[in-house]
């Protein structure tokens, strides 16, 4: 009988499952897998920013998010971390049953696992070693944990059942995951992510809008985010240059946008300006599907701005720059 090969999937899960990670054993079972060594990553670490969830929290998320998928069957490890990453592996190799494969997205488990061989110890008959193979996952499921422990602790529930298994919500709710890691948030002093926008025309009058390819969807207006170290000033005209391929001058400030739950990603505050077009060939690039042209008269028509689906709370913000414009 042909030997079953044995899958390794290591994360630190904080939380665990995603439906992108569930994603990923899927993928490993379109080929015939159906056993997996499932290894919790940093399991010393508990209650930071980074690592909320202790190790038996995240092993009961497993299970919970696991209790479905009857056919696959696996096994709970835990992995401290360690003071380098030959004692991680090691530690990986004489702790846990013999595996075939790593699945992984993550580069730095891919490096040091790259060109690993391993010594068939479990089978006296058996001394030859072997090669850890490395299987790569496609991002099918895009899911980011640091998104989802920012929507755990504004305890946004519906952004949370998009990316949860179902079970996981009333745990999160058993554990009072939200004030913990808002708690812990205020701890580190975590502020708002912060970000720019531009209104500005073309030659033509057009307000250059966008329609967005990522998740969140819909109109906007240019966006995006400040880099550390960066003048906002300075990344409203590089976002311009990044989406709409547009070189512009920043005219004045519109306004400033915080309330928590303008974007369903996170606490975003923008700072909006105004910019004046000053040359390049406008189209669409990075997180723009397409470049939206609308005249600045059909949008001063409340009617007009309803038919419209914005992003966010960019409705708000155009009809904020036709006042005071």
């Amino acid at each position: 009988m042909k030997k079953q090969k044995v899958w390794l999937f290591i994360g630190r899960f904080q939380p665990w499952l995603h439906l992108g990670q569930i994603d990923a054993l899927k993928q490993a079972m379109e080929k015939g897998v159906r056993h997996f060594l499932i290894g919790i990553g940093s399991s010393n670490k508990e209650f930071t920013r980074d690592n909320p969830f202790t190790y038996d929290e995240r092993k009961k998320m497993i299970e919970l998010s696991l209790k479905s998928m009857k056919w696959m069957s696996y096994q709970i490890f835990s992995i401290p971390d360690m003071d380098s990453d030959k004692a991680w592996k090691q530690y990986i190799f004489d702790t846990l049953p013999d595996f075939d494969f790593v699945i992984t997205g993550n580069t730095r488990v891919k490096e040091i696992f790259k060109n690993s061989l391993k010594l068939r110890d479990k089978s006296p008959s058996d001394d030859k070693s072997f090669a850890i193979k490395i299987v790569w996952l496609k991002i099918r499921v895009p899911v980011k944990a640091t998104f989802l422990r920012d929507q755990l602790a504004l305890w946004r529930i519906e952004e949370l059942k998009k990316a949860l298994p179902l079970p996981l919500i009333p745990y999160f709710a058993k554990i009072k995951a939200s004030e913990r890691i808002m708690k812990l948030f205020h701890q580190d002093r975590r502020t708002p992510y912060l970000c720019v926008d531009v209104a500005f025309q073309d030659k033509q009058g057009n307000l250059i809008l966008i329609e967005r390819k990522n998740y969140p969807f819909g109109i906007a207006l240019p966006w995006g985010f400040v880099e550390y170290g960066e003048d906002p000033k300075n990344a409203a005209v590089r976002e311009v240059k990044e989406e709409v391929g547009a070189k512009i001058r920043i005219k004045r400030l519109i306004g400033v946008y915080g309330d928590p739950k303008r974007d369903p990603r996170a606490h975003n505050v923008s700072i909006v300006y105004e910019g004046e077009y000053i040359s390049g060939a406008i189209k669409a690039g990075d997180d723009a599907k397409r470049v939206v042209r609308s005249k600045v008269e059909s949008l001063k028509s409340k009617e007009a701005l309803k038919k419209i689906k914005f992003c966010c709370d960019h409705g708000q913000i155009i009809k904020d720059f036709l006042s005071k414009s």
